[in-house]
């Protein structure tokens, strides 16, 4: 990649500096890139590209991508993804609204959608994909890098056992009434985690009833269609006798939901216990819902989901989740 960029600038005859200037980025930005220090973030490669006359792929293009497919739904060219091989093929997913730039991406998608690899990008992982919020501490608490390092892909619990039962998952979190989840196939092992409950959340002192909010059409941030938190919801609608939904619109999650009541956007929030709990939030529960964690019986060799099951019961994992609170451990 340095050396390709290096080579491009010097063909149109240009010096660090007017490429800098041209791309909008710093003359040691461009120093960096062409010296190996520094990999580009999607827009900045795409960008530099687009001065110099070329594609991305031409310029930064790392090593070819194996059959590669997304987790869930297809992304928009120009997506920056985090991507694992899942058997014998890759899995890419959206990196998180939530994670910023404490995410590093493994590649991005081109203009025809198909997966680009950045050099030096490990699939080396496993993927677990779910809503569960302490998935995020599996993953600090297992290495970073090698096959023991997992990539949290958020989803619903429907999306997560979806994407495990299709083989584009190593594992999957979710949750639901005791006794809602079903059954699950020979080729899964289920792994309880423990329950906690879905209820609705407010900012200190302005709890209202589910009445109230219908009443004042409050917006309400929620859960995505599908979610086993708006299915508790709904529920709970039907037992007040309202028959139409809340005002709002869908979150990206429990922890989505939160960040936008406590930012104002909303006057209540669809979420957990935990969440409320660690967001300082006042909590009205509406369900208990226990939470499993389903692994693939086939990866369950692999180095990857082997360590997840070892940090499950791991009493360094179950400290740290009961520190927090909201959490009935199994």
């Amino acid at each position: 990649m340095a050396e390709k960029l290096a080579e491009r600038r010097r063909a149109v005859g240009w010096t660090q500096l007017q490429l800098a200037a041209a791309a909008g980025v710093s003359r040691s930005l461009v120093a960096a890139v062409e010296g190996g220090r520094h990999t580009p973030s999607v827009s900045t490669a795409l960008e530099l590209a687009r001065c110099l006359g070329g594609s991305v792929e031409e310029i930064f293009g790392g090593p070819p991508a194996p059959a590669a497919r997304p987790l869930l739904e297809p992304l928009p060219p120009g997506s920056a993804v985090r991507a694992v091989r899942v058997g014998d093929e890759v899995v890419y997913a959206p990196l998180s609204e939530a994670a910023g730039l404490s995410e590093a991406a493994e590649g991005w998608l081109d203009e025809r959608g198909r997966l680009e690899l950045f050099p030096q990008a490990s699939l080396e992982g496993l993927l677990v994909a779910g809503c569960e919020p302490s998935i995020g501490l599996m993953a600090r608490l297992l290495p970073s890098r090698g096959p023991r390092r997992l990539l949290w892909a958020p989803a619903t619990s429907r999306a997560a056992r979806g994407a495990l039962l299709a083989g584009r998952s190593h594992a999957a979190a979710v949750h639901g009434r005791p006794g809602d989840l079903g059954d699950a196939p020979e080729t899964v092992e289920r792994l309880l985690l423990g329950r906690w409950q879905v209820g609705v959340a407010f900012r200190s002192g302005q709890a209202v009833s589910l009445e109230e909010l219908a009443r004042d059409g409050a917006w309400v941030a929620q859960g995505r269609r599908g979610a086993a938190a708006q299915a508790a919801l709904g529920r709970a609608l039907a037992g007040a006798g309202l028959d139409r939904g809340l005002a709002g619109a869908a979150a990206g999650g429990h922890v989505e939901a939160a960040r936008l009541l406590l930012r104002g956007a909303a006057r209540a929030a669809l979420t957990i216990g935990p969440v409320a709990r660690a967001c300082r939030l006042d909590f009205e529960p509406l369900e208990t819902h226990a939470v499993e964690i389903w692994l693939s019986r086939e990866s369950l060799s692999e180095p990857g989901p082997q360590a997840l099951a070892e940090l499950l019961h791991s009493a360094a994992y179950r400290r740290r989740l009961s520190a927090g609170g909201g959490y009935e451990l199994a």
